[in-house]
């Protein structure tokens, strides 16, 4: 058993709330902690905003010059140039902060206390008088027969493409849904999107979601509201059939899902931590972010926030702000 190295904070996971509060901290001369599994400086830089808008504007590109088939690995290789640049900046501001960066994936095995396997193959256990969970969520896979063994999309394996999917399938109508559906298709895919709710957008008013529709109809999408998925067959990337409630069957190469997010606490030991979680899986807290653990926090969409950057980044100013004598920001009086 290796021994248990103390930090005044920890920070397993490394989103935007998370890391801006550690470099803040560790920037004031504390001892901290962040702990993250790959993907220096959260998802959005990652797999999240920052390279599905650097596909998007690929595609505009592509659709305002009239290309009818874009270079699919040219598109990759602009985004991935996207994305390292921000890698790059984030690493420098992490070194330039002072805290200390764990590559690894953690558990908690008590209170506040974390065993970490380190991507080198190493292990360690740390100890933080103050943790905040900052793990984010990962794409949900809808409970429909075949469609998990189907080796779906999700954002981030479509982000890794090289070739134009010969006939890519949509299941999600929501805004993931609809901006990877309009981007494929101008870069040169046939597409059809399946949304089980009566139209595109649910949250969105209804003449707004009516414009949104025609719209992808007009770019040649094959938009299909009020169905949904009762059984896949086939595996992506090669050839894939989708059969319907209303009898309707999809044929195409590719199937990509956008059907929402789940949160990422598999394996993290929060029964350990004294960390409950709701109906939904997301971590309980109160308006100060607070968990049900002893000095323990939650960050971000792992906490039920909004699953927007900056609403993530409100969560570090709630924290910063709850934590000193000023006024309390509460967390509940937020929209996205």
């Amino acid at each position: 058993m290796s021994s248990v190295e103390q930090y005044e904070y920890v920070f397993p996971g490394g989103g935007k709330g998370g890391k801006t509060l550690a470099m803040e901290l560790a920037q004031a001369g504390h001892r901290v902690a962040l702990i993250e599994r790959g993907m220096i400086g959260g998802s959005c830089i990652n797999v999240a905003c920052i390279p599905t808008k650097a596909l998007i504007q690929n595609a505009r590109v592509a659709h305002l010059s009239k290309t009818p088939k874009a270079d699919m690995a040219q598109v990759r290789r602009n985004v991935k140039a996207v994305v390292d640049g921000l890698v790059d900046i984030n690493m420098k501001a992490f070194v330039a902060s002072g805290f200390e960066l764990l590559m690894g994936t953690g558990h908690f095995v008590g209170p506040r206390r974390i065993h970490v396997e380190m991507n080198d193959g190493s292990a360690r256990q740390i100890e933080g008088d103050h943790v905040f969970i900052n793990t984010g969520t990962t794409a949900a896979i809808p409970d429909v027969p075949g469609l998990r063994a189907a080796a779906p999309l999700t954002h981030v394996e479509a982000l890794q493409l090289d070739v134009t999917p010969e006939h890519l399938i949509v299941i999600g109508g929501g805004y993931i849904g609809l901006e990877m559906a309009q981007a494929f298709r101008r870069l040169g895919a046939p597409v059809t999107l399946i949304q089980e709710a009566p139209r595109v957008a649910m949250r969105e008013d209804e003449d707004v979601t009516s414009l949104i529709e025609a719209s992808l109809r007009e770019e040649g999408i094959d938009v299909r509201v009020g169905v949904k998925p009762v059984r896949v067959t086939g595996t992506s990337g090669q050839a894939v059939k989708i059969e319907l409630d209303n009898g309707d069957t999809v044929s195409g190469s590719h199937v990509f899902v956008a059907a929402g997010r789940t949160p990422v606490k598999k394996s993290l030991g929060l029964d350990a931590a004294g960390v409950e979680v709701d109906a939904r899986g997301f971590i309980k807290v109160d308006e100060r972010l607070a968990t049900t653990a002893y000095n323990t926090w939650a960050i971000g969409e792992v906490a039920g926030t909004p699953m927007f950057t900056h609403a993530s980044f409100d969560d570090y100013r709630v924290l910063k702000v709850s934590g000193s004598a000023g006024p309390v920001s509460d967390s509940r009086a937020r929209g996205a």
